[in-house]
């Protein structure tokens, strides 16, 4: 099958370096399962269709180059290219996104159009300017149901804005990650938080934790190194001082995505999502619970994730709540996880592989 894959993401944007591995990993699960597949994306002023290449000149409105040109150059390109399948990650509704959506309806109607929703309900994600975008999404998004065939959803809902669903957790490609096989220090426990910071994400309840652990005058000493950006950093960095838990907690801020190695090669335990109570999720499929799962280290979380249980010796679930995390119980983990990397890999070569979620999905849509 011809499909062509759409993700209006910046490859260029640091802070969406956890989504743009995903689309090249999505774009090579379904190469490998036999299919040609285009990719669509923007870097930086270029939106990239397959071999295409398309310059916006004579702005500086990253919005207009996302919002609109995006979907206009699409439109065009789709006008003389055709495929069997669109899948294209959710990229809010609106008249631009539509109108092309309308337009592979008329010229093109033997085509799929499937749209991943990675969250839902993604509302409480957004404040400020993002909540124009959101009221356009709630207005536009009612007629999806016109043109779209299938909802890949990472959720639980069978239907979604009258549209069939299928379910996924969120997959990695295993192959292009060095299991850790470093050596655990005497006395010290490193951890390593990535993300694109936001209050969901709950870091704080570590960092609250750590400075009760740290009045005790501990024994073991605990280490954080904090990677990415994100609207609640400075918030976090506060939260260290006074707590006066610099000398334990470093901000390293945005790296590129192949040089997240030598942080995990040098950690003990990866922190997951620990907040997502605060936007209603009770249930959610993170890419850095796999990425840690991947790199063979054990990790912590909060909010349910169906592709890891809670009888999985190499993750410890924390409450949903916005109590500290007790940094005596990430002493009991690390104790119980000691030369399971190899363990944990395999796990995630069994389970977290994107092969054999795509090409069901592909299945599942023509069918």
């Amino acid at each position: 099958m011809k499909i062509l894959l759409v993700y209006k993401v910046d490859a260029d944007d640091l802070g969406s370096s956890g989504v743009v591995q995903k689309m090249y990993d999505q774009n090579s699960a379904i190469q490998r399962a036999g299919h040609d597949v285009e990719l669509a994306y923007l870097r930086g002023n270029k939106i990239i269709i397959g071999e295409s290449v398309c310059t916006i000149e004579n702005t500086h409105r990253k919005y207009f180059i996302k919002n609109i040109h995006f979907f206009q150059v699409l439109a065009r390109y789709t006008q003389s290219h055709r495929f069997d399948i669109i899948y294209i990650r959710y990229p809010f509704s609106n008249p631009y996104f539509l109108h092309w959506l309308a337009q592979i309806g008329k010229i093109h109607p033997q085509c799929k159009i499937v749209i991943e929703v990675p969250t839902f309900p993604y509302h409480k994600e957004f404040d400020g300017f993002g909540k124009i975008s959101l009221i356009l999404d709630w207005w536009y998004r009612s007629f999806l149901k016109k043109y779209v065939d299938r909802i890949v959803l990472v959720g639980q809902h069978d239907e979604l804005w009258g549209i069939k669903t299928i379910k996924i957790t969120n997959g990695i490609n295993v192959s292009r990650k060095e299991i850790i096989y470093s050596e655990r220090k005497e006395g010290e426990i490193r951890l390593v938080a990535v993300g694109n910071w936001k209050s969901w994400h709950g870091l704080d309840r570590l960092i609250s934790g750590m400075g009760q652990y740290y009045l005790k005058h501990p024994s073991v000493r605990i280490t954080l190194d904090v990677i990415g950006g994100g609207s609640v950093v400075q918030y976090y960095k506060q939260q260290v001082q006074q707590l006066k838990l610099e000398k334990y907690v470093v901000f390293h801020g945005e790296v590129q995505h192949d040089q997240l190695d030598r942080f995990f090669h040098s950690a003990d335990i990866g922190i997951g999502t620990l907040g997502n109570h605060r936007i209603g999720l009770t249930e959610h499929s993170p890419l850095k619970h796999r990425e840690y799962c991947s790199y063979g280290l054990p990790f912590i979380l909060s909010a349910f994730d169906k592709d890891f249980q809670r009888d999985l010796d190499f993750v410890q679930y924390h409450p949903s709540d916005d109590s500290p995390i007790s940094c005596e119980l990430l002493l009991d983990f690390y104790d119980q996880t000691s030369h399971i990397q190899l363990s944990i890999r395999n796990y995630a070569i069994q389970n977290l592989s994107w092969e054999k979620r795509m090409d069901d999905i592909m299945d599942m849509v023509k069918d």
